[in-house]
């Protein structure tokens, strides 16, 4: 069973990696980057890293959501150091994120295609 706290913290890191996606596309947009080959880059990086992260099966996803319902990944904001160049302090917010930079991604290379 999935708490709420988690589901926050999905639909929050998610839709920070979303947006994540739609600032690189315009950035790419400005300087005439092609946009076919960043949908690529965006949606086929956490195609080959979340897999790599959680385990290719639904078993390593369902740890860590799991150890997160526990208390132990889903972070705490004191424990955010700042000197940290991505301030994402656990494995479920990582995920999360690549998750929506590779939906942002998707859509961009439905769109450009």
């Amino acid at each position: 069973m999935v708490t709420s706290e988690l589901k926050a913290v999905a639909v929050r890191w998610g839709g920070v990696g979303v947006l994540t996606a739609a600032v690189a596309t315009g950035a790419a947009a400005l300087n005439d980057f092609p946009l076919l080959l960043l949908g690529m880059i965006l949606f086929g990086v956490p195609l080959m890293i979340v897999p790599l992260t959680v385990g290719v099966t639904d078993t390593g996803i369902d740890s860590a959501s799991a150890s997160a319902v526990i208390g132990d990944d889903i972070g705490n904001p004191q424990d955010y150091d700042p000197g940290n160049v991505l301030p994402i302090p656990g494995k479920v917010q990582a995920v999360c994120w690549l998750s929506g930079v590779g939906v942002g991604g998707f859509a961009l290379l439905v769109w450009a295609a």
